[in-house]
């Protein structure tokens, strides 16, 4: 869990511009869950794109 946050914080200090700006993550499966919940519960849209289910 603790990479997961750092991880999480690392990537929301980005400095945010106007408009659509997206973020490439690549990571690894085991830590896809927790992101995931993190990144979506501050509001952010995540997309999976490699995912069966369509989203």
């Amino acid at each position: 869990m603790e990479r997961e946050y750092k991880i999480y914080k690392n990537i929301s200090e980005v400095p945010a511009s106007e408009g659509d700006e997206r973020i490439l993550l690549l990571i690894g499966s085991d830590h896809l869950w927790m992101l995931k919940t993190l990144f979506e519960g501050s509001g952010w849209r995540v997309l999976l794109p490699f995912s069966k289910k369509e989203q």
